[in-house]
């Protein structure tokens, strides 16, 4: 995960001075990122990742954006999803700080490379949201009671309203 956090450091440091030694050195230090990657996955049995390789995913799919290569980084997305919404349902375990970090880089890559999110948004917001992050951090939390009414003159303004009332309740 070194190798890849010093690559996006090194993919903005460039960007930023348009250094074309310090583009060879994210280069040189994404490819021994994905190097070790590869040799731990290889010691790995089917279906053994946990959040360690997740994590080391994640930072070269952060890298991979950082350098603008997209679709290097849609094929990170596609192996973080593969992982974290397997079809067999079974669940690794993630911090919601994990869980924020690849969604925030997901539809960042997304959105610049004008393409689709990595992971299933349904079933994202189902599997992790709503109450996840309060639940880990321990507060318990109620919202007051809030009447919306014809008081709000639009009514598209108000099915939102209504909405979002009834999505925080879950």
């Amino acid at each position: 995960m070194g190798y890849a956090l010093l690559s996006r450091c090194a993919a903005i440091i460039s960007t930023i001075t348009s250094n074309r030694q310090t583009e060879n050195l994210s280069i040189s230090f994404k490819n021994r990122a994905i190097t070790a990657l590869r040799e731990r996955l290889a010691r790995m049995q089917y279906g053994q990742a946990d959040l360690a390789i997740c994590w080391d995913i994640y930072a070269l799919f952060s890298a991979e954006i950082a350098t603008h290569n997209f679709a290097a980084a849609q094929v990170h997305g596609k192996f973080l999803r593969q992982i974290l919404q397997r079809e067999d349902g079974c669940v690794i375990e993630t911090d919601t700080r994990f869980r924020h970090a690849v969604m925030y880089y997901d539809i960042q890559r997304a959105s610049l490379s004008l393409t689709r999110p990595s992971f299933d948004l349904s079933r994202w917001l189902t599997e992790f949201l709503p109450g996840t992050g309060l639940q880990e951090s321990g507060l318990m939390v109620a919202l007051p009671p809030i009447a919306i009414d014809s008081s709000v003159p639009n009514d598209i303004l108000r099915n939102i309203l209504i909405d979002t009332k009834e999505w925080l309740t879950i």
